[in-house]
C-alpha cells in the first residue's frame, strides 16, 4: 500500500462527493425550514388570542405593503354584478377595511358619498388621496369600529345613515373572535338599518388547506396549551389558515354567515360558488 497516494485519493473522493454533500445539506436545510414554518403555522392556528391575531396580521400587511407596487384596482366580476344589482339606488356607502381605496375609487366614480375605515397606515394614506376628504376616513380596526361606532370619525355628528355597507376585499377573514364579528354586524346594523351588506373573505372552505406533517401537529398542540391558559375562542382555530403576505385568515361556513346576517336583521341572499371569489351578500 502506497501511503503517499492516500491524501490524493481522499482529495479526489472529497471533490467527487462535494456536490452530493452540498445537495444533501441544502435538502436538510430546506426540510428544517419547512418544518419550522409548519410548526409556527400550527401555533398561529391555535395559540394567539383574537387581539394578538389582529396585531400580527396588521403587522404582516404593513411589512409586505409597498406603496409603489402595482396593486390591482379593478373590481371582481362578482362585485360588478352585485354592485349593479344592489347599489343602484344607494347614495351613501360605508367601506370597512378599504385598503388603498379600490372600492372607494369605483364608488366615487358612480357619484356615491363614501365613508371608509382602514387600519394599515400606509394603505390608508393612498385611500385618503382617493377619498379626497380626510374627515371621511378613519384608521380604526374592526374592533375599534365595533366598540365605538360613529366616534371613530371626527367630527362624528355629521355621519350619515348609510344605504349600504361593503366589508372590503377579503377583510372579513381578518375579523377574529366570534363575539367581535357579532358586535361588528350589530354596529353595521346601527349605521345602516336597511340596505345590502357585501362582504368578501380569503377562503370559503375551511377544510381545503394543504396536508400538514408532524411539525404542524406539534405547533397545534403547543398553541392548544396556550389556548387553555388564555381561554380564547376554542372553536375558531379550526377555520384558520396562514400565509406570510396576509397573516392569519379565517374561512367561513354558510351557517356562520347566516348568523351574522340575522344579527344585522338581514338574510343571506347570495354566497359565492366554488371557483368564484369568496363573498356573501346580505339584504
Amino acid at each position: 500500500m502506497n501511503i503517499r497516494n492516500i491524501p490524493q485519493r481522499l482529495t479526489r473522493k472529497a471533490i467527487l462527493a462535494a456536490p452530493s454533500l452540498v445537495a444533501w445539506s441544502h435538502h436538510r436545510l430546506e426540510l428544517t425550514m419547512k418544518r419550522s414554518r409548519e410548526m409556527a403555522e400550527g401555533f398561529l392556528n391555535t395559540g394567539l388570542t383574537a387581539s394578538e391575531l389582529e396585531e400580527f396580521t396588521l403587522w404582516c400587511y404593513q411589512t409586505n405593503y409597498h406603496p409603489n407596487k402595482g396593486y390591482s384596482q379593478k373590481l371582481f366580476d362578482w362585485e360588478i354584478r352585485c354592485w349593479d344589482q344592489h347599489l343602484t339606488n344607494c347614495r351613501k356607502v360605508l367601506v370597512l377595511a378599504a385598503g388603498r381605496g379600490r372600492e372607494v375609487s369605483h364608488l366615487d366614480s358612480r357619484g356615491i358619498d363614501v365613508w371608509a375605515t382602514e387600519p394599515n397606515y400606509a394603505a390608508s394614506k393612498a385611500c385618503e388621496a382617493v377619498l379626497k376628504n380626510k374627515a371621511k376616513l378613519s384608521n380604526a380596526t374592526f374592533r375599534e369600529f365595533a366598540l365605538h361606532g360613529p366616534a371613530i370619525w371626527s367630527p362624528s355628528d355629521v355621519l350619515p345613515e348609510f344605504d349600504a355597507v361593503i366589508v372590503g376585499w377579503g377583510s372579513l377573514s381578518h375579523c377574529f373572535g366570534t363575539e367581535l364579528r357579532r358586535d361588528l354586524f350589530r354596529q353595521i346594523a346601527r349605521l345602516c338599518p336597511k340596505g345590502p351588506i357585501l362582504a368578501s373573505f380569503w377562503t370559503q372552505d375551511s377544510g381545503s388547506g394543504p396536508k400538514r406533517g408532524r411539525a404542524f401537529d406539534a405547533g397545534l398542540k403547543i398553541g392548544h396549551w396556550t389556548n387553555v391558559v388564555t381561554r380564547q375562542d376554542s372553536d375558531e382555530h379550526l377555520h384558520r389558515f396562514f400565509a406570510p403576505h396576509l397573516g392569519v385568515a379565517l374561512a367561513f361556513e354558510k351557517a356562520e354567515l347566516d348568523e351574522l346576517a340575522d344579527i344585522a336583521n338581514r338574510e343571506v341572499i347570495e354566497v359565492s360558488k366554488p371557483g368564484t371569489y369568496p363573498h356573501v351578500v346580505m339584504r
